[in-house]
């Protein structure tokens, strides 16, 4: 997988949804966004889900999942079992889904709105403080005596400064065009000399797909095998370790799943069964 990043980071208001099913790195993810101040939080309280954990394979081929840590914000909140608290609370029901659409939704949009309204609202440039003659005396502005406070002098008073233009924000070295971020015709053209061309892909039949798996939660690698034949015919074999030789086979709207250490499950719109 490749990841191609904006050249300028996003600076604009942020608004973030969650509900009493983001768990995890979502809650991980709504806590620094809403302590650092960078996005306002909309929706329900989360799971509580976030300890670390790992996974190991015991000598009977078995996999034990167990927990190794608490997570903890920069600010000491504690998430699991807790969940993160967003700044506005909106619940969600299948009745209010149905009658008014998705109010979480609303409400975030809502927010989102009048946080860009804030932001386009022009700065303030200064302040200018104007103190009436005392007593009717223009050389008398305040009972003190000082009549020269904040750069007035009776009923003159010299203008701010003029406010700062805010800085440019240069490219960096690697946002040329092209340099980092290549266009979807390169990829297209990069895969087309792969394949022998256009005309090479367009007779294409069958081809066999070679590489690797891996499942990140698990800690779990293996091999994966894809044999494809047109119209609508394909086979994909996997060997993870941990979990044995996965095998699926589609034709049509059928597909045929079985495991090596289980058993054959089919599924085509309810005309198979497994066996």
């Amino acid at each position: 997988m490749l990841a191609f990043p904006q050249r300028l980071a996003y600076t604009g208001a942020l608004v973030l949804l969650v509900d009493s099913t983001s768990q995890s790195a979502a809650e991980i993810f709504a806590a620094s966004l809403q302590e650092s101040g960078r996005a306002l939080v909309v929706g329900e309280i989360s799971a509580g889900n976030v300890i670390p954990s790992a996974i190991i394979k015991l000598p009977t081929g078995a996999l034990l999942q167990y927990g190794f840590a608490k997570y903890r914000t920069p600010q000491g909140t504690l998430l699991e079992a807790r969940g993160w608290i967003p700044d506005l609370i909106v619940n969600r029901t299948r009745a209010s889904l149905l009658l008014d659409g998705d109010p979480q939704l609303t409400a975030g949009l809502k927010k989102l709105s009048e946080r860009i309204t804030a932001a386009r609202r022009p700065p303030i440039a200064g302040r200018v403080t104007a103190r009436a003659p005392l007593y009717g005396d223009p050389k008398k502005t305040s009972v003190d005596g000082d009549p020269k406070r904040n750069g007035c002098d009776g009923l003159r008073c010299s203008p701010p400064p003029p406010p700062k233009p805010p800085p440019v924000r240069q490219p960096t070295e690697n946002a040329a065009a092209g340099e980092s971020s290549p266009s979807p015709k390169q990829l297209i053209e990069k895969y087309l000399d792969a394949v022998g061309g256009e005309k090479a892909l367009l007779s294409l039949t069958s081809r066999v797909s070679i590489g690797t798996v891996e499942i990140s939660a698990m800690g779990l690698t293996g091999k994966a095998e894809l044999y494809e034949q047109s119209p609508n015919k394909s086979a994909l074999v996997m060997s993870i370790e941990g979990l044995g030789v996965i095998r699926q086979t589609s034709v049509g709207n059928a597909r045929l799943v079985s495991r090596s250490a289980g058993r054959l499950c089919s599924r085509a719109a309810g005309r198979f069964r497994g066996n």
